[in-house]
């Protein structure tokens, strides 16, 4: 898959987080994709897996938005660096227990690492880079 091709899919697939179409976001990977949530442990597997991940986030911020900053594309795998936004409103549910709910925006820089042949992701590693 040619780059652009590849750095189109990423966009297609912030593009629906952005619009919380989570749904949208499952029929962008494979049925075998995996994504390993870096700084939980927690593994995600296949469109439901990666609906259930997703939906944490709109949960505790409805009006979570991602921002792209930076897309590097190399064969097969490409990385964003990209910047999460949302005003935390509802709970943040993770596997050491609920975050406790804040006043004001959040944001959050990360970095997220996807392979792609057919324009559909078979992995994603996300890893949180700074939290301001």
């Amino acid at each position: 898959m040619p780059a652009e091709d590849h750095a189109a899919v990423i966009r297609s697939l912030f593009d629906a987080f952005n619009e919380g179409d989570v749904g949208r976001c499952a029929t962008l990977v494979t049925a075998d994709f995996e994504l390993r949530d870096m700084p939980t442990g927690q593994t995600f597997h296949g469109p439901s897996g990666l609906q259930q991940w997703l939906q944490v986030f709109l949960t505790a911020g409805p009006d979570a938005k991602t921002s792209i900053l930076t897309t590097i594309v190399e064969g097969d795998w490409a990385a964003t660096e990209h910047v999460g936004r949302s005003t935390h409103t509802g709970p943040l549910l993770t596997p050491p227990g609920r975050f406790r709910q804040q006043a004001g925006t959040s944001s959050c820089r990360l970095q997220r690492s996807t392979s792609s042949r057919t324009g559909r992701f078979p992995c994603c590693a996300p890893t949180t880079i700074s939290r301001p």
